[in-house]
């Protein structure tokens, strides 16, 4: 889960360089030094981007808060099989957050909408895991 963790990290990284390199983009690195650039207006990806980032920061503290009551919890009780299945929920959190921001990115409505409902359901499985875990 440690893992996920730290790449879940680094997919918000990623994720919050999309509106970021629109504005390098639009008014290039001497533009971006000034404030102006930093309020800028986004249009087309640079603004499916920034509300991809929005909507990301919306998953991803729920995500990180029972990630890491996993690691806690698991390591103080030891299940091995509740812990596997916090993992599995990490990974699949992870693998469909970075589907959900491609197809916002890129605007793909349809699988956009499946992916965050399927990464909403890794977070329930880790959740789910953290009542468990708790419960030992």
């Amino acid at each position: 889960m440690v893992t996920i963790i730290i790449l879940a990290t680094l997919l918000t990284f990623a994720i919050s360089m999309t509106p970021a390199t629109y504005k390098i983009v639009r008014s290039g690195v001497g533009g971006k030094l000034h404030t102006e650039a930093n309020v800028q207006e986004l249009q087309g990806w640079g603004k499916f981007g920034q509300r991809a980032m929005d909507n990301h920061m919306e998953t991803y503290v729920s995500f990180m808060g029972l990630a890491v009551l996993v690691v806690f919890l698991g390591d103080r009780v030891g299940a091995d099989d509740i812990t596997r299945f916090a993992v599995l929920g990490g990974w699949i959190y992870l693998i469909f957050r970075m589907a959900h921001w491609l197809c916002f990115t890129f605007s793909i409505p349809y699988l956009r909408t499946v992916a965050w409902s399927v990464s909403t359901i890794g977070i329930a499985m880790v959740g789910w895991a953290v009542f468990q875990l708790a419960a030992i």
